[in-house]
């Protein structure tokens, strides 16, 4: 893909996800927080709320054996790394494969992660240690890895194609 074509499609994908992604997101985490703040002022438990922002809540959990609280994050997906992940796939003119691997892993975290969230607020508070699994590790580890991927997979290609080129 042309370097131009690939600066067109990045500032569309910037557009999009500044004006219909970002609000989606914020929406649905709004949903998904609706009564959580209530929930946990009233609730004498050893998990509270430290900070709620527009597509992110941390949770603080003290214990008696721990010396220094934990927090634990909940965030959605498609944000910061799903943009480096896609304009580095633009960057590098990766294929298809690499794009539909970004998007269902994202996609998969979201339902996964909303999902325990909801059983984790309802049922049972350590679940929430698997959100916190996926928004510190998994998110960054597959939105730049597929990225990587991708490069390795190109040179791979360009390297099979001058091989063939220097024994055909």
């Amino acid at each position: 893909m042309k370097l131009s074509k690939r600066v067109f499609w990045m500032g569309i994908y910037l557009l999009i996800h500044f004006l219909i992604l970002s609000d989606l997101r914020t929406n649905l985490f709004q949903l998904q927080i609706k009564g959580v703040d209530e929930y946990f002022s009233t609730t004498t438990n050893e998990l509270s709320i430290s900070r709620i922002d527009s597509r992110i809540i941390d949770f603080v959990r003290t214990s008696g054996t721990r010396k220094s609280p934990k927090v634990i994050t909940y965030k959605i997906p498609f944000g910061f790394f799903f943009l480096i992940g896609l304009v580095g796939l633009l960057a590098v003119s990766a294929n298809r494969q690499m794009y539909l691997v970004l998007i269902l892993s994202h996609l998969a975290v979201l339902l996964l992660g909303s999902l325990v969230f909801y059983l984790s607020i309802n049922v049972n508070t350590w679940l929430l240690a698997i959100n916190d699994l996926f928004t510190r590790y998994f998110i960054p580890l597959i939105s730049v890895g597929v990225v990587a991927y991708a490069v390795l997979e190109k040179k791979k290609i360009d390297g099979d194609e001058k091989e063939v080129g220097r024994t055909g």
